[in-house]
């Protein structure tokens, strides 16, 4: 995200690198703190899921997963 690209484009400015994945899901106990994941993930153009069987992909940790659901680290978030 370059902070040229969002001063030159305003208010209208919106990132899109989330988008591809569909839903996501953030663990309670994740860390970084969950609340910290989801803005990341909404401020660049994602949409998270309130519950696991509603998302595509799932960050943290998970015990019970639903069938086929791809389950990432944080870091995959934070890009390391």
């Amino acid at each position: 995200m370059s902070r040229l690209e969002r001063v030159k484009a305003g208010d209208s400015y919106q990132q899109d690198l989330f988008a591809p994945p569909g839903s996501i899901y953030i663990t309670d106990d994740s860390s970084p703190p969950k609340e910290r994941l989801v803005e990341l993930v909404e401020l660049c153009g994602g949409q998270v899921a309130r519950t696991l069987s509603d998302a595509t992909l799932c960050v943290g940790t998970v015990k019970h997963k639903k069938k086929d659901l791809p389950v990432v680290a944080e870091l995959w978030v934070l890009g390391e």
